[in-house]
């Protein structure tokens, strides 16, 4: 079998193709936003359902998105039985065995999804665990952070 030749036309349409096809592949891959997607549409999905909540972009009187937080708390949840409430926004997480919480850096944000569910994912097993949600998308402290505790049950 001999080598197959290409004409320029031919050679500039794969070269095209692959330098674009592997460019949007890396960007795909590495973009924030579709990580967090996945972290909370797929990733997440089972711990939505064991716990009893929802989440996704909360919004403003007006209708604008502000913020990433809870949208949802099912009757009975383990998250309402946790005093989660719809409207509130996870803050910092501690988790078990530790002395100190461990501030979300990216509050509200796409970040924040993929490290509340790194937490969550974290925490299988291991018995109650705490962590603080605020009821607003500003970031809290003091009194108007609340403290609340879950446990994520092992599989």
């Amino acid at each position: 079998m001999g080598l197959m030749t290409l004409s320029k036309k031919q050679f500039f349409l794969i070269s095209v193709t692959l330098l674009f096809g592997v460019g949007a592949l890396i960007v795909a891959v590495s973009d924030r936003a579709i990580y967090a997607w996945y972290a909370e549409r797929v990733w997440g999905s089972p711990y939505q359902n064991e716990l009893g909540f929802l989440t996704g972009w909360l919004r403003e009187p007006g209708g604008r998105p502000t913020c990433w937080g809870i949208t949802g708390v099912a009757k009975g949840g383990l998250f309402e039985k946790a005093g989660v409430r719809e409207g509130d926004v996870p803050w910092r997480f501690k988790n078990s065995g530790k002395s100190d919480f461990v501030t979300l850096h990216y509050h509200g944000t796409s970040g924040a999804i993929v490290g509340f569910y790194s937490f969550l994912e974290r925490s299988r097993g291991l018995g109650p665990v705490e962590f603080t949600v605020c009821p607003t998308c500003v970031p809290c402290g003091g009194d108007s952070e609340r403290r609340v505790e879950v446990e994520v049950p092992a599989t």
